[in-house]
């Protein structure tokens, strides 16, 4: 008697995925993570998002209400009913543009848990936060490493104001690097905790308004003339 062949839970149908990562926590991935979100959102791309930090669920919430319960996941990869779920919800949204937000310092679970989902994205944009520790260039390196043989791949470098002052550490050279500006305590706090952030043109404050949409320009600015071909392409 046959036995049946194990499926493989990688998605057969192929995705661009943004993913966001650090070596540390608390250095912006997950405020990032929801600025693209918004971006993509404004420039109405359909989008679905992924957490992998339990720990964290700011970017689930920001998601969640926004779009339908579908197309926002939560998923840990230390326990394996997860991955096979995981692998299933990038096949169910493979026509969206995928953000997944990770928690830090798991290289390992990376190796071993989700490097194969990337891999087969037909494109994959790496965002990777910058932090004073100076393991950050050593675990993106390895990243790349790990992610030599993808076809399609963008490094994106992000450098918080608050660390490295004016100046890019040269061990990122070659790879584009964007300042990442300071959003102030009072914008953070609200967006960690009861500010959708997907929606605020519809709040009633002009004033958390005003500071909102003048964070966003900045931070557009500082993307420059390749905001809008990222956003479209």
């Amino acid at each position: 008697m046959s036995s049946a062949k194990p499926t493989s839970s990688v998605p057969a149908k192929k995705s661009r995925i943004c993913f966001f990562g650090g070596e540390k926590g608390g250095i912006g991935k997950t405020t990032l993570a929801i600025l693209f979100a918004y971006l993509f959102w404004e420039a109405k791309r359909e989008i679905c998002g992924i957490t992998l930090d339990y720990s964290n669920p700011a970017f689930k919430r920001q998601l969640t209400g926004i779009l339908p319960s579908s197309s926002v996941g939560a998923f840990s990869l230390i326990r394996s009913k997860d991955i096979s779920k995981l692998g299933s919800f990038l096949s169910e949204n493979s026509s969206k543009i995928i953000l997944i937000d990770s928690p830090s310092s798991f290289y390992y679970l990376f190796e071993s848990s989700l490097l194969d989902f990337l891999l087969v994205s037909d494109r994959l944009d790496f965002f990777w936060i910058v932090s004073e520790e100076s393991n950050s260039f050593k675990q993106l390196f390895a990243y790349q490493q790990s992610l030599a043989d993808h076809p399609n791949i963008n490094y994106w470098v992000f450098f918080p104001d608050w660390i490295h002052g004016g100046e890019f550490d040269s061990n990122f050279e070659g790879l584009p690097c964007y300042r990442f500006p300071t959003i102030s305590p009072f914008i953070l706090s609200k967006l960690k905790e009861d500010l959708q952030f997907l929606k605020f043109k519809e709040l009633g404050d002009p004033y958390l308004k005003g500071i909102i949409e003048s964070y966003l320009l900045r931070f557009k600015n500082q993307l420059g003339e390749k905001l809008n071909p990222f956003l479209m392409g």
